[in-house]
């Protein structure tokens, strides 16, 4: 009985920890994905002040 509680806790810590994980990930895919479009943003006003300022 107590090796059964054993496992029990072991399988809760282990899933809490892989969702964790799981949470981490998550929210760093979230955070690079709005750093690329601020960076493509920003880019993209770079070349229409580029291409502006060629035409006149």
């Amino acid at each position: 009985m107590q090796d059964r509680n054993l496992v029990s806790k072991i399988a809760g810590i282990s899933f809490i920890l892989i969702f964790l994980a799981a949470l981490a990930s998550g929210l760093t895919i979230m955070k690079l994905r709005a750093d690329a479009i601020e960076t493509a943003k920003d880019g993209a006003g770079n070349i229409a002040t580029v291409l502006s300022r060629q035409t006149n």
